[in-house]
């Protein structure tokens, strides 16, 4: 076969692969005095033996460098030296780079489809074009919005440097974000709120840290990192711009500082909240004891049959079913009679909680905030603002920003940013079952809710893979972003259809954090390095 040329090097199949028909070993031979060789780890190649014998593959091993010169030990290569290489080209300063490529698929008919012919040794091996590997991975193309801004969120190094580009097809079926701290994750969800909002959706963006509270303001890091990014990304329309209809929402007596705008100050009462998650919530614990109180909470709660409670109507209900009271047991079944001790327990936790719990009951409280001439929040003005139950008539809205600023609650008390967030994924897809508007929910610290040892994840899990399932269709779709994807339950992560993974802090994080990929692709990837 004719040596031909490839961005300046030649690739040939090696005659004898070790690993059967699902790999095969390739070597290019180049200059040693050239630029680096334009082929690494982690490329999509084309496999040629004709042009009607094509394969895709994926270049997966570290290469080895032999210099074609002296005596060799390995017959592959004296092999492919004798039967592939014309003898002029065996000389000083020629080097052999060997790769192992992973078979993907083979073009039948222009449609990609499973390897049905053996790859002969020789065939050329080049660099697959950008409209085969959008087409290979499901890469969108890139879409133009009003405000000269496109869908893309990165590049693909191992592909020719093409943009990697979403659509609101990819953001339907749920994105998961995963990275250690301070390698992205936050401008990557904010690309990704970006993009959901030139799609028309309305985005509930859950603030745990908060990490976003200045989103209206442009990006103004100097860092030459920053800002050497801002040059890349240019090309494509993106450069530093504020967020705009931004409609954050502060929960009650947990404001965040008096620079921030707040838009509705949000409170509850015990009677919006889901009985599991509240009963945990109230008397939190996961020793048997504990259990055993939250299992009667759950059971009183239920038992009030009312539209509106509060905590005191629980505490009185509690109090109603205790067993050795003799009204109670004329008026309950035995089975729904708590011991005496446990009422005791459960009424000793509520109280001691009651001051954490200082955002539950508040609807319809007065709020005064902040220094008016310090302040331009709608809550700073002379007549004191009411705390206000979820109204999503009111609130939801195609292309807007729901911002809901956690402020500490997350930070102190996981349980109450569980049960709230259990509260506004259900606000959002009782909607989405009557109304056309897509909402996209972006959850935060998605680790300290979703983790798989607690009780209340339970809970929660089970919610969210109901709402996940059933959204797809209807509307509701999930951003997930997380520190590692080993640390949430894996009912959540078997939801999350597309995954962006940034630097992991292990190997066995970022094996869990790939797993969709197949249980040997951490193998292929250094995860000293961002993808």
């Amino acid at each position: 076969m004719n040596n031909q040329k490839f961005n300046g090097e030649s690739l040939y199949v090696l005659p004898d692969s070790e690993k059967g028909d699902k790999s095969l070993k390739i070597c290019i031979d180049f200059d040693a005095t050239s630029e680096q060789p334009k082929f690494k780890r982690n490329d999509y190649v084309l496999i040629s033996q004709s042009e009607q014998h094509q394969w895709v593959g994926q270049i997966a091993d570290v290469e080895r460098i032999i210099c074609p010169m002296g005596q060799y030990s390995d017959n592959t290569i004296e092999y492919l030296r004798r039967q592939v290489l014309a003898p002029d080209t065996v000389r000083p300063l020629r080097v052999v780079r060997l790769f192992e490529v992973r078979i993907i698929g083979q073009y039948i008919d222009d449609e990609l489809d499973v390897p049905l012919n053996n790859i002969l040794p020789g065939a050329l091996v080049s660099k697959l074009d950008e409209k085969r590997i959008r087409n290979l991975i499901n890469i969108p193309q890139i879409k133009t919005y009003s405000d000269k801004s496109q869908n893309v969120v990165g590049i693909i190094q191992n592909a020719e440097n093409i943009p990697l580009t979403i659509d609101r097809l990819i953001i339907r079926d749920h994105i998961g974000v995963g990275g250690a701290s301070g390698r992205g994750k936050s401008n990557l969800n904010e690309n990704l709120v970006a993009i959901a909002q030139q799609e028309g959706c309305c985005i509930i963006q859950h603030d745990a840290k908060p990490d976003f509270r200045y989103i209206e303001k442009a990006n103004t890091d100097s860092h030459p990192a920053i800002q050497a990014n801002w040059e890349k990304f240019k090309d494509y329309g993106l450069k530093p711009r504020g967020a705009k209809d931004v409609f954050r929402i502060a929960i009650a007596n947990h404001l965040p500082p008096d620079d921030v705008k707040v838009d509705m100050i949000l409170g509850f009462n015990a009677s919006d909240l889901n009985p599991e998650l509240l009963a945990q919530l109230l008397s939190p614990g996961t020793d048997q004891a504990s259990i055993n109180a939250q299992d009667n909470l759950v059971k009183a709660i239920y038992g009030l049959r009312r539209r509106d409670y509060t905590l005191n109507d629980i505490v009185a209900e509690v109090q109603r079913r205790r067993a050795d009271d003799e009204t109670a047991q004329n008026n309950y079944q035995a089975a729904d009679l708590i011991h005496p001790m446990t009422v005791d327990s459960i009424l000793r936790k509520i109280n001691s909680n009651r001051q954490r719990l200082d955002w539950l009951d508040t609807v319809g409280n007065s709020v005064n905030r902040g220094d008016i001439n310090k302040s331009k929040h709608l809550a700073s003005n002379k007549n004191p603002q009411k705390v206000q139950r979820f109204t999503p008539e009111h609130i939801f809205k195609s292309g807007r920003i729901i911002m809901i600023d956690y402020h500490n609650i997350s930070k102190d008390d996981e349980n109450s940013y569980a049960i709230i967030l259990e509260y506004l994924l259900r606000q959002a897809h009782d909607y989405v079952l009557n109304s056309d508007l897509n909402i996209v929910e972006m959850i935060d610290e998605a680790h300290r809710v979703f983790n798989n040892t607690s009780r209340r994840a339970s809970a929660l899990v089970k919610s969210f893979t109901k709402f996940a399932r059933e959204g797809r269709v209807k509307g509701h779709w999930m951003i997930v972003s997380t520190q590692l994807f080993s640390d949430i339950d894996p009912e959540v992560r078997e939801n999350l259809n597309t995954r962006f993974v940034l630097q992991q802090n292990t190997r066995d994080a970022a094996k869990i954090a790939t797993e969709n990929m197949g249980s040997d692709f951490i193998d292929t990837v250094d995860i000293s390095k961002n993808p």
